[in-house]
């Protein structure tokens, strides 16, 4: 194709000139870049003993690292991948335009020609597409490089002339010179925009190159980041499995055999030393407190249970050989003597009641009888004492009617009447009198023993109602045994002890049991 000497130069002023414009603006702060300013955020954490938090902290530690690895990973990646597709699309907007560009020429010459009734149409086609490409093209030149800027303004600025010219040419007389010398004009543009368009590829595969190169080192982080990465997450999964076993499964384990040796009835282990205020060493105290709480109960009730078992195989025998032989053997002897100088009627009542007494005595193994049986030998001993110390031993018995068929301990009152008689008023000259009575205070039974003896000293008062007594001989020890025997059977009971020197001794008993049939 010829061209005329005057279009190179012609389109070499053009295309400086818009890049000078271009410039001008660009350096007028028109096509400026943005750039923002970065804040820093300090998150402060409260350090807590809660085991929970713990862990919680620990889990998002090892979350957030993870994201953070990841976050990472993608960026580099999607930022090379970002690259890449902004290259490749560049280049075939750019490709795009070149061919459409060289169409539209051939369409041009075609409707020129005039050898196709719908060249015209065909070249109103091409000439749509080739605008549309070169907007999508430019729309972005401000963001550009230098020299693909100028490619672009160039393309931009010479494509509008051309459109110009083109449109004036197609509405021109074929006939006429003008005609002829903006066709020549026209393709020398063409060919020009060709050449651009070529000029701009080139531009964007150099800046492509450049872009491949910078993402090519991105691309070697990528083995860095990773291998940080794994280094991170595996310091702190050994930090987390450190922290698990002493904090968690060390203290659980020595639990676990801990309490092994508790069931097997062994105390004598240790718990494992733990210096932390979380809940498992919370847990840790709790058990300790248990296993004390527990070998206490143990011995209490293993001392209980060996305390009741020989108290009603031995105190129950003391109780019973707390019959005087001494008084056996005056008694006997009085009946002897009234049997040959009184009449056989009072003989006879005294034998039967020494009989009843013995029997009794001897024969009873059960550790309770009823209330009835009990006022029974009261009765027959309080008979016979009378009998002996004849008005200086005066005596009363008061039992309620609901209470004669309680449950009560074997020999509960005849020890404490003896002891009444023995050491209240058989050594005073004047006598004294007893009173015996039993009553209910609603489902607790009372028992009480009063004389108006010699009475006691207050120290021993006061050892007995403390249950530290421990005189071998007189009315303490069968008392002490009493009080033992109370305390161990019922869990309500009481003896209460109430003396006062040359005034009289009152002993009071309480506990609670069912009614029972003889």
């Amino acid at each position: 194709m010829n061209r005329s000497a005057e279009s190179p130069l012609l389109w070499l002023i053009l295309q400086e000139k818009c890049f000078t414009i271009g410039n001008q603006e660009r350096n007028n702060g028109r096509y400026g870049w943005c750039r923002g300013e970065e804040g820093e955020l300090a998150v402060k954490q409260k350090k807590t003993a809660s085991m929970k938090q713990k862990f919680a902290y620990m889990a998002v530690t090892m979350v957030a690292a993870s994201l953070g690895v990841f976050l990472c990973l993608y960026l580099v990646v999607s930022g090379i991948m970002g690259q890449t597709r902004q290259i490749m699309d560049d280049n075939d907007r750019n490709a795009r335009f070149q061919t459409q560009m060289e169409a539209e020429e051939n369409a041009f010459r075609h409707w020129v020609e005039g050898n196709d009734g719908n060249a015209r149409e065909e070249l109103e086609n091409r000439i749509r597409e080739t605008t549309e490409t070169v907007k999508k093209l430019t729309k972005k030149k401000d963001q550009a490089k230098t020299e693909v800027y100028r490619s672009l303004w160039a393309i931009e600025k010479s494509y509008e002339v051309y459109c110009v010219k083109r449109d004036e040419a197609m509405e021109m007389d074929r006939s006429k010179a003008e005609f002829s010398r903006a066709l020549y004009e026209i393709y020398d543009m063409q060919g020009y925009l060709i050449q651009y368009g070529g000029n701009l590829t080139q531009a964007v595969m150099k800046e492509g190159n450049r872009a491949y190169l910078q993402g090519e080192n991105r691309f070697k982080l990528i083995p860095l980041v990773v291998v940080f990465a794994a280094v991170m997450i595996t310091g702190i999964a050994v930090y987390a499995g450190k922290y698990i076993d002493r904090f968690l499964i060390e203290p659980i384990v020595a639990l676990s055999g801990e309490a092994e040796r508790v069931a097997a009835n062994d105390f004598e282990g240790q718990l494992p030393g733990y210096d932390q205020d979380d809940e498992m060493g919370h847990l840790l105290k709790a058990f300790g407190k248990m296993k004390e709480s527990t070998q206490e109960s143990l011995r209490t009730i293993q001392e209980n249970s060996e305390l009741q078992i020989q108290l009603e195989k031995v105190q129950l025998q003391m109780l019973k050989s707390q019959v005087n032989p001494h008084f056996l053997f005056n008694t006997l002897n009085m009946i002897s003597c009234m049997a040959q100088l009184e009449e056989a009627d009072t003989t006879d009542k005294m034998i039967l009641a020494m009989s009843r007494l013995f029997q009794y005595t001897l024969k009873s193994s059960e550790s309770t009888a009823p209330l009835s049986n009990e006022i029974a030998v009261v009765k027959d001993y309080l008979y016979l004492q009378k009998m002996r110390f004849g008005e200086r031993v005066q005596y009363e018995i008061d039992v309620e009617d609901d209470t004669e068929y309680r449950m009560v301990p074997s020999f509960i009152l005849q020890p404490l009447v003896e002891n009444a008689v023995i050491h209240g008023i058989s050594g005073q000259a004047s006598g004294g009198f007893i009173r015996v009575r039993s009553w209910t205070e609603g489902k607790k039974l009372w028992l009480s023993v009063e004389d108006t003896g010699a009475g006691m000293e207050p120290e021993q008062v006061e050892q007995l109602n403390s249950g530290k007594w421990k005189g071998k001989s007189g009315h303490g020890v069968g008392l002490g045994n009493i009080i033992k025997r109370v305390r161990i059977m019922y869990q309500d009971g009481q003896v209460i002890v109430r003396s006062e020197k040359k005034k009289g001794t009152c002993i009071t008993i309480g506990f609670t049991d069912t009614k029972g049939e003889i």
